[in-house]
């Protein structure tokens, strides 16, 4: 048991905070529906139907769809600390010197972990 005097040293509690609203269970709004997708008769290239559990699943290859070009990320640069700059300064001038630089790892894939490397 702690006595009056150690216990006016304890740290006082935190207490908890909510922060945003709380759902009270009511579903979101629905969704807008998607425009259907409708592939032209002269667009099918070859059309497999299956039938599988009461239900008929047709595959169907079509024509290519133009679609842009995705756009590439951006590069995002790392800034190191300054002290890790300098050190690569450094190490950067006296690999110079030598004309060539090798660099190796080993990554081990445990089955049961993640990926290490060494």
């Amino acid at each position: 048991m702690l006595n009056a005097e150690e216990t006016g040293n304890l740290p006082l509690p935190v207490l908890a905070h909510i922060i945003g609203d709380i759902p009270d269970g009511t579903p979101p709004p629905p969704q807008p529906q998607k425009p259907p997708f409708i592939v032209l008769a002269g667009d099918i290239l070859e059309s497999k139907t299956h039938y599988q559990g009461g239900r008929k699943i047709t595959v169907q290859r079509i024509t290519p769809i133009d679609l842009p070009t995705p756009a590439l990320p951006e590069a995002e640069i790392i800034s190191a600390a300054p002290v890790a700059e300098e050190s690569i300064e450094t190490a950067a001038d006296e690999t110079l010197d030598a004309g060539f630089l090798h660099i190796g790892a080993s990554v081990y894939v445990p089955e049961d972990g993640p990926p290490r490397s060494f």
